[in-house]
């Protein structure tokens, strides 16, 4: 990724100027004051070092840094990763309650995107970063985010990072198979006469009350991690039995359901995969890095 305008003659490339000591590089002189709202994306194949070949640039590019005297700025990112931030994006926009304004500091656009990954970095031309640094350390696998790296160097997490966050076989299949059966209601306690109602009015209330959470869940809105999954299976689930919909909503969502040693569902790598990245879009902001780092201690110190 970087910015700049695409023209019939080729690419024009906006020029970044470091700062030392400061984070994100500034737009160069000969770069329009909006630039930055045009993003652009390259297929590159990693070459070493940190180096990229670009085939419609037909050179190999430098990422993390600029030179000393200025020039573009590429950020690499992976091609599955890029295609969940469109899906994320997309369904920001479909939520979107039209009385709320969006956060300024949040993904809600590629734009958006580029800004709060190139504030990430260091915009000095002596720093050497090998990845963007990231305040939740990308939810796992620390020892992966290099821009090369082997499955090996970290046995934790690099299975999980090595899933496919997109296309996962059975996914609707393999989340059913964590439904359980509601606890019955003999072994809840046994209700007094007085406080008692018939049974059919149960009945009615577990009913209604099982379909809503199906429907939850069905519906995905809460979801949109989950836009493949099959609402169809799902509400033909439903009507083969009596469920517990409310437990299965709650377990999923858990943030923590995107570590590979969560127990509470039964899931494969690359949907856990495909939520820990989720995860990292949704907790993105504009200098969440940058601020961190540029807090004073004695401030800290105050505040604490």
């Amino acid at each position: 990724m970087t910015t700049g305008h695409r023209e019939d003659g080729g690419v024009e490339l906006d020029t970044y100027s470091p700062h030392p000591s400061q984070y994100a590089y500034g737009l160069g002189p000969n770069s329009a004051e909006d630039s930055k709202g045009n993003v652009l994306e390259f297929d590159a194949n990693y070459d070493d070092h940190n180096r990229f070949e670009v085939p419609e640039l037909g050179k190999p590019v430098e990422a993390f840094s600029v030179p000393l005297g200025g020039g573009p700025l590429y950020l690499p990112i992976h091609k599955l990763c890029y295609q969940l931030a469109e899906r994320f994006i997309r369904s920001k926009a479909e939520s979107r309650d039209i009385s709320l304004v969006p956060s300024k500091d949040e993904i809600f656009s590629t734009e958006q995107l580029w800004e709060i990954l190139y504030r990430r970095l260091p915009g000095s031309p002596f720093s050497s970063e090998y990845i963007l640094p990231d305040p939740y350390e990308y939810y796992g696998g620390r020892g992966c985010r290099n821009v090369y790296w082997e499955p090996d160097d970290d046995p934790d997490d690099g299975q999980l990072l090595e899933a496919d966050p997109v296309e996962i076989p059975r996914l609707t299949e393999f989340i059913l198979e964590n439904l359980q059966s509601p606890v019955p209601e003999k072994a809840k306690g046994t209700m007094t006469e007085a406080n008692s109602e018939p049974q059919h009015i149960h009945q009615s209330s577990d009913i209604a009350h099982s379909q809503y959470w199906c429907d939850t869940l069905a519906d995905k809105k809460g979801f949109p991690w989950l836009w493949d999954l099959d609402a169809e299976l799902v509400r033909k689930k439903q009507e083969d039995g009596d469920w517990g919909w409310e437990l299965l909503v709650h377990k999923l969502s858990q943030v923590k359901m995107h570590q590979a040693s969560d127990a509470t569902l039964n899931l494969p790598l690359g949907l856990r995969n495909r939520r820990r990245i989720w995860r990292c879009l949704e907790d993105a902001r504009i200098d969440d890095v940058a601020r961190e780092m540029r807090t004073p201690r004695w401030q800290t110190q105050k505040e604490a």
